[in-house]
């Protein structure tokens, strides 16, 4: 049996979420698209290429990372599934974004 409540759903009071769930922290909002592809200069940080570019959490959303400038990096397909696949080439990726932000990132887990 369904308990009554005076008040239709439309009309009950509905409380908003005040922080921000993981998924949230870890969406890329369109100006952070931009200013990442503008700092990387439209080309892959791995190879160079200009087709075929996605944007890469270099920590990743499961372990907490966000989808702020300082945690992607624009890469061409292949080398973003190598990344995936690849330790060395994460680790080559987050000593790259350490040169590029050394007050911002740091690396919330050991590997």
């Amino acid at each position: 049996m369904m308990p009554f409540h005076p008040y239709p759903k439309s009309e009950q009071v509905r409380h908003k979420r005040r922080t921000p769930k993981r998924k949230e922290k870890g969406r890329i909002k369109p100006q952070t698209y931009r200013a990442v592809f503008d700092r990387d200069g439209g080309k892959c940080v791995l190879c160079g290429r200009t087709d075929g570019l996605e944007m890469h959490h270099v920590i990743y959303r499961s372990r907490g990372g966000t989808g702020e400038e300082h945690n992607l990096v624009l890469l061409c397909k292949q080398d973003h599934m190598a990344a995936h696949r690849s330790r060395e080439i994460r680790k080559q990726l987050e000593e790259h974004m350490k040169r590029l932000y050394p007050d911002k990132w740091e690396v919330p887990w050991k590997a």
